[in-house]
């Protein structure tokens, strides 16, 4: 197919900007679409091929790198073995040693990296690229390093992604027709579809990136060496939501009571009124909106398990602090956050980083919004209480490792 011409680049080092002004969402996709034209056509809809949406000379992941990271007991990392394992398609997890990756075939396999973005700054601002999808949705950046003819086979994904070649090339292959279980090949370690017949074809090559929705099947093969990043969204399930509220114990406990109990014509029966009462006891046991609001802010922001929290910052006093930033001095986001806020009915502002929870006044929602959204911090003191109460709030985040000055 022809190749479109390249849209106006976006700026990439989101670290390195500096703005007066609290930045929104991004009004454009990395190449230049629309952001609402992508929400309104694309979006969990069908997929879209967008060439050169990044400059290939700025995504700087190499096979190196990658190696290094998945040495780390802190990275969730993946072998993928489609003819050298001890069956087809076996996975082998990390964290893996220089030796055991010296050891790997020419051809066939990949090497999955979870969360890069926890663990380079690079990979945390390119996500920032993403911005026109809530901070909540955003999953992580996988990214992958394949070998000749690596691959993870045919399959489907619950969630949607971003697929951007990095390096070397990838030809991605979808179906438009519908899979479902049975058509999965038994007893191998991952989901792979044994019938797949692809309607349409692409080969990317670095910059190029490929969105699909959640359902589309898909197979990415690497046409020589190949690295590939994966821009995932989360999509929780009720039953997800609901078991990590009963795991943080936030229900409210109650039993049921039924004091005017009469006598029933059929004691194996679960009459109307009693389901009634067993359902209103299950709804009381939520807690009510704004405690849920406020849960919901803390669960959708914690890091994964295997993530260490930021190391803790210089302790710097209050007037050197405040003096810095009087100077205009700008602060950023550590590596790893994931950051949110919520307005409260009362007028209030809850801010929410990796999981923990900060009360601000309805006016610093300016301040919210530059904390949880893409590029630097920019804020300068002043001598109201409200401007305090923010000054406090940067420097305990600042001394806390989740804010740090870009310089």
């Amino acid at each position: 197919m022809p190749r479109p011409r390249r849209g106006k680049s976006l700026p990439r080092s989101a670290a390195a900007e500096v703005t007066s002004h609290p930045r929104g969402a991004r009004r454009q996709l990395p190449g230049g679409m629309d952001a609402r034209r992508f929400l309104r056509d694309y979006w969990q809809k069908r997929a879209l091929l967008i060439r050169a949406a990044f400059p290939a000379a700025e995504l700087t992941y190499d096979r190196a790198d990658l190696f290094s990271l998945a040495r780390n007991p802190d990275v969730e990392s993946r072998l993928v073995l489609e003819r050298a394992g001890d069956y087809p398609w076996q996975v082998q997890h990390g964290p893996f040693s220089a030796a055991r990756m010296r050891r790997l075939p020419a051809s066939h396999w990949s090497l999955l990296v979870q969360g890069v973005n926890f663990h380079w700054p690079r990979a945390a601002a390119l996500l920032e690229e993403f911005s026109f999808i809530p901070n909540w949705r955003v999953d992580d950046l996988m990214v992958s390093y394949a070998s000749d003819h690596g691959s993870v086979g045919p399959h489907l994904d619950s969630y949607d992604v971003f697929l951007l070649q990095a390096a070397g090339r990838r030809r991605w292959r979808i179906s438009s027709s519908r899979y479902q279980e049975s058509d999965l090949i038994p007893g191998l370690d991952l989901r792979i579809l044994g019938n797949f017949r692809h309607s349409q074809e692409w080969l990317l090559e670095p910059g190029d990136m490929l969105y699909l929705p959640p359902g589309i099947a898909h197979h990415g093969i690497a046409v020589g060496e190949s690295i590939t990043c994966s821009i995932g969204f989360r999509a929780p399930s009720s039953s997800e939501l609901l078991g990590a509220l009963l795991d943080s114990q936030r229900i409210n406990e109650f039993r049921i009571e039924d004091p005017g109990l009469g006598l029933q014509a059929h004691p194996g029966e679960i009459t109307a009124h009693q389901r009634t009462l067993l359902r209103r006891l299950l709804r009381d046991a939520l807690p009510d909106d704004e405690a849920l609001d406020r849960w919901l802010g803390r669960q959708l922001t914690l890091l994964p398990p295997s993530v260490p929290s930021p190391a803790h910052g210089r302790a710097l006093a209050a007037p050197a602090f405040l003096a810095r930033l009087k100077r205009g001095k700008s602060l950023i986001r550590a590596v790893p956050a994931r950051t949110a806020f919520t307005r409260a009915r009362s007028g209030g502002i809850h801010l929410f980083i990796n999981g923990a929870e900060f009360e601000l006044p309805g006016r610093s929602a300016a301040l919210a919004a530059q904390i949880t959204g893409p590029g630097p911090i920019r804020w300068k003191p002043g001598r109201s209480a409200a401007s305090r109460r923010e000054g406090s709030l940067l420097l305990s985040l600042h001394r806390a490792g989740l804010l740090q000055f870009s310089d």
